[in-house]
């Protein structure tokens, strides 16, 4: 008997509500009920968030990512657990914010202000002055950022907000500015992942079109693109090229996993570790498969991407990555065409749709 076990994977789906909600997308990250991964500083004097995770004594000490914000001068210090969380929230003035989560009272992370609840009605000048002291008392973030925080850290999640010289463990990420002279895209969060965002419309060309690491330009990336895996929604950053959505390995591995299907990878420590991958196998690559790698890898039209020797089991293949912030990113379509999995659009649904046959 031939079973069909199915994954669906909804990329950027974006559930649409003004009412008070609870964030519906589990944490995967979790070990255990009433665990939680991660902590929030929040600098009010350099207007940076500093995240931080759990050590191997279930301290709040590793550094993992910092965002640019912007607090005020009403912005109240002290520790504090986030509570409710809202897609929309009306705020003072008039003006709605995307993905809110209250920090204490009246005070909320939120993204920067909209005129109306419609992503292309943003206060872009209130948007240029993140990094800046700007807000009533909230924290204003940019809509990746927001998100970020109302995907991943649940209620009761620990918010210290401190008065600090000195930014933090990390650096204050610069803050995009936006063109205001650009009236197409001017009242467009440019961090949006929403598709209909004139930011994301781009492709990537050229090693013009990337900067000296290989990283795309803001208006290519997707940070989190939502997950829907056997009625599951989970969220995992990745950045969309060309079309494209590519995801860090380990993620992909994630996704496989959830699915239900077998995967391990680890990269050739001959030759050159960076530009080959294998999955599923303990192969070692030849020196005529270099050879092709080199050969075809160095006469890519795709100048922008680079060509990596994928092997999975007894398939071998050529396939692009980016290089972006020191890890290579691939395409979920050319990892689930080698493990022979079936790549299905649905139209209604928006989803990507793997579909994999199992004889039992």
């Amino acid at each position: 008997m031939i079973k069909k076990r199915k994954a669906l994977l909804a990329l950027c789906c974006i559930i649409f509500s003004a009412s008070n909600v609870s964030a519906s997308a589990s944490n995967i990250y979790a070990k255990e009920k009433n665990i939680y991964k991660y902590s929030l500083d929040v600098n009010i004097n350099q207007n940076v968030v500093t995240v931080y995770e759990l050590d191997k004594n279930g301290e709040y000490t590793i550094p993992n990512r910092a965002f640019v914000c912007s607090a005020g001068k009403d912005t109240p210090l002290g520790t504090f657990k986030t509570s409710d969380k809202y897609r929309w929230r009306e705020l003072f003035g008039n003006v709605y914010g995307q993905y809110a989560t209250r920090i204490t009272g009246h005070i909320l992370f939120h993204s920067v202000p909209y005129n109306t609840m419609n992503k292309n009605d943003l206060e872009y000048e209130e948007y240029n002055k993140l990094g800046t002291s700007a807000s009533m008392g909230c924290i204003r973030l940019c809509v990746r950022d927001a998100k970020w925080i109302y995907d991943n850290c649940p209620s009761g999640t620990t918010v210290n907000i401190i008065d600090s010289d000195k930014p933090g463990p990390l650096p204050k990420p610069a803050a995009y500015k936006i063109d205001v002279n650009d009236t197409e895209k001017r009242g467009w969060d440019p961090t949006d992942p929403d598709l209909s965002n004139p930011y994301i419309k781009g492709s990537i060309d050229s090693k013009d079109d990337v900067d000296e690491n290989y990283a795309p330009k803001p208006d290519t990336v997707i940070d989190f693109a939502g997950m829907k895996i056997n009625g599951n929604m989970f969220y995992l950053g990745c950045y969309n090229i060309n079309g494209c959505n590519y995801f860090k390995i380990s993620d992909i591995e994630k996704i496989f996993e959830l699915a239900g299907i077998s995967f391990s990878y680890d990269c050739d420590d001959t030759n050159n570790a960076g530009d080959c991958i294998r999955i599923n196998t303990s192969d070692t690559p030849s020196d005529s498969d270099y050879k092709k790698l080199y050969t075809e890898g160095t006469n890519s039209i795709n100048t922008a991407a680079k060509v990596v020797l994928a092997l999975y089991g007894n398939q071998k293949m050529l396939i692009n990555a980016y290089s972006i912030g020191g890890k290579n990113y691939y395409s979920i379509r050319d990892i689930a065409e080698m493990s022979q999995l079936n790549v299905l659009w649905d139209k209604t649904s928006n989803c990507i749709e793997l579909e994999n046959d199992v004889t039992t």
